[in-house]
């Protein structure tokens, strides 16, 4: 739950109680999931309506795409895409490995590189990313379709080539989908994927990117969550208050909110 601070109909600054349901496993990739309402899908100009439980605080506004890449080279043993997004210059430093240019942070090229790395990683085949070009960033590889296809393609397996984990992580993927119909995160933790007739599943191409974005995205997804308690502790201890007590505090206020009356602004 969080407090909201925003405006009214009557254009009056109103502050807010906001409760909300998260789920570890609600999506199916594994990443965290809200309800009621989904905060994931809010877009940019609502989130400056959540503001921080300490006075003057401030909220931070974190993308953790970067960190996925480093989960797939991790889990790949590719040491040199490890190497390109922990002492390298990520996406910058593929554009170098593939094609010996060097791109620029928010020009077409620099989108392509981005596109292509986290496409690829999470089994994207040579017509969606083609068509991710296309359509979602407006990088044409040529003025015709047919052409920019072949060269997204060659673009594609020329990246399987210098990072060849890459490939191996996918095939390991689908060998444990279709071996266990399960696949287990490095936590321990599993999503269950029934395949009971293999490839001819109905539905087997998103049984097999589940399977692939899983054991990153869950990865992800708790080590935010680790690193963002690990944070709120240490706060906490510069006030002199433990985790434990700050969140029965928590428990305590939420329960008086929610059994009063709306006159406290509430947002159920």
């Amino acid at each position: 739950s969080t407090y909201i601070s925003g405006m009214d109909k009557y254009t009056q600054q109103v502050t807010g109680y906001l409760s909300a349901r998260f789920d570890p496993l609600g999506a199916r990739t594994g990443r965290r999931s809200s309800k009621g309402p989904n905060f994931q899908n809010w877009p940019p100009y609502m989130r400056p309506i959540v503001i921080s439980r300490y006075p003057g605080g401030k909220i931070g506004d974190f993308d953790y795409r970067r960190l996925e890449v480093v989960i797939i080279a991790w889990l790949s043993g590719d040491e040199r895409l490890f190497e390109a997004f922990t002492s390298g210059d990520g996406y910058i430093q593929v554009g170098r490995d593939i094609f010996g240019i060097i791109v620029e942070e928010g020009t077409p090229q620099y989108k392509a590189m981005k596109s292509l790395v986290l496409g690829v990683d999470y089994n994207m085949g040579d017509e969606k990313f083609a068509r991710e070009l296309w359509t979602r960033h407006k990088v044409y590889l040529s003025e015709d379709w047919e052409e920019h296809k072949r060269q997204a393609g060659r673009m594609r397996r020329k990246y399987l080539r210098v990072y060849p984990g890459i490939s191996q992580y996918l095939e390991k993927r689908e060998d444990e989908l279709l071996n266990t119909g399960q696949i287990v995160a490095p936590n321990g933790w599993i999503r269950h994927l029934p395949c009971p007739d293999g490839r001819q599943t109905p539905g087997y191409g998103h049984l097999l990117n589940e399977a692939v974005n899983f054991p990153i995205q869950h990865t992800a997804s708790f080590i935010i969550a680790c690193a963002m308690l690990g944070i709120e502790e240490e706060l906490l201890e510069l006030e002199g208050t433990s985790i434990t007590e700050y969140y029965s505090m928590l428990i305590n206020s939420r329960e008086k909110y929610l059994t009063t009356t709306n006159t406290n602004g509430i947002i159920l």
